[in-house]
């Protein structure tokens, strides 16, 4: 069998275990910020969009970090562990959000720790993730989006996040590194399979989760992204950028949203890259931001933002690629 057969193959059932079974991918790269302190949760709540002080202990969210004209700066998910918060952000910006926050610390008791250096982040998916993490693993799983536990493999404790990177249940284990072969041998001794990035990819994009860098931008405005339920809270009060964030409520709409694209594309091959431009007749009406070949649906998937107007769904785009349809998210 040839080399391109071969890794067509694999890319199929790499994608298929987020879909059938249990896909297993390595998220260590995004940027990982360890908040703690007494004061910690009122800072996060007087700088992002969620309201924090709901939280409960195990609880969690995502979420945006805003500046004074209301941009997105960060679009960040945070697992709270009582007085210890994850925040998981973009790869490489760590050291920006600690910045970031640590600016409009006074006398706050606060602590910012850049937390990749000590753990892997692990992303277990799929239909038997579950199982799969109840055979190698001791502790209750968490359930509601963005809620964590503690599970133990044998003597290494590790935090279990309930993330939504797939369509299927799926956990984002964050594992001492110096674990993190041991707890990877475990999984995969159950049936996890390995997936790379570019599966993950697919899989991502048909749940409908953005990701900071490449679905927002220093110009990005909070519900361009479409996740208002999920990121924003109207009650809590003042907050950075909380003026904009209105005002646009108010308004009811913005210039333009994020929607899920499936596109007739030939093949993997035609997948069309970010920037693509989509038109409705001779008038630009949006851009792919994001785009992978989706085995399941054959044909490629996309995220991207379609001005108003020509973003409902079933409306149909063209692009260099082929026919665009706007599709609901998640794309299930």
């Amino acid at each position: 069998m040839n080399t391109s057969s071969n890794s067509l193959l694999s890319y199929d059932r790499q994608y298929s275990a987020f879909y059938e079974g249990c896909g297993l991918a390595d998220l260590s790269a995004r940027g990982l910020v360890e908040i703690s302190g007494a004061d910690s949760l009122r800072l996060l709540h007087n700088f992002t969009t969620a309201d924090i002080k709901a939280l409960a202990d195990d609880a969690g969210t995502e979420t945006f970090l805003l500046d004074a004209r209301g941009h997105v700066v960060f679009y960040v998910f945070l697992f709270r562990r009582g007085e210890r918060t994850f925040v998981q952000s973009a790869p490489g910006t760590a050291p920006r959000l600690i910045a970031h926050l640590d600016r409009y610390v006074i006398r706050e008791k606060v602590t910012f720790r850049d937390a990749a250096t000590d753990y892997a982040q692990l992303l277990v998916a799929g239909p038997r993730a579950e199982q799969t993490l109840k055979a190698a693993a001791v502790g209750a799983l968490p359930q509601a989006p963005w809620s964590s536990s503690e599970l133990m493999f044998d003597d290494v404790g590790v935090t279990a996040g309930r993330s939504l990177w797939t369509i299927a249940p799926n956990f984002t284990l964050f594992v001492p590194k110096s674990a993190a072969a041991s707890v990877r041998e475990r999984l995969t001794a159950g049936g996890a399979v390995s997936c790379d990035e570019s599966v993950l990819e697919a899989a991502r994009i048909e749940a409908g989760l953005p990701i900071a860098g490449l679905e927002t931008s220093e110009k990005s405005l909070a519900q361009e992204l479409d996740r208002i339920p999920q990121t924003i809270s109207f009650k809590k009060g003042c907050y950075l950028g909380q003026e904009t964030v209105a005002r646009l409520d108010a308004l009811g709409h913005v210039n333009k949203k994020l929607v899920g694209l499936r596109i007739a594309a030939a093949d993997r091959t035609a997948v069309p890259p970010a920037g693509t431009e989509l038109k409705s007749g001779e008038a630009v009406a949006g851009t792919i931001t994001s785009a992978a070949w989706s085995p399941r649906l054959a044909a490629a998937v996309a995220l991207a933002y379609v001005k108003t107007g020509s973003n409902q769904i079933g409306k149909r785009l063209t692009s260099t690629s082929g026919e665009a349809e706007v599709v609901p998210l998640p794309m299930v």
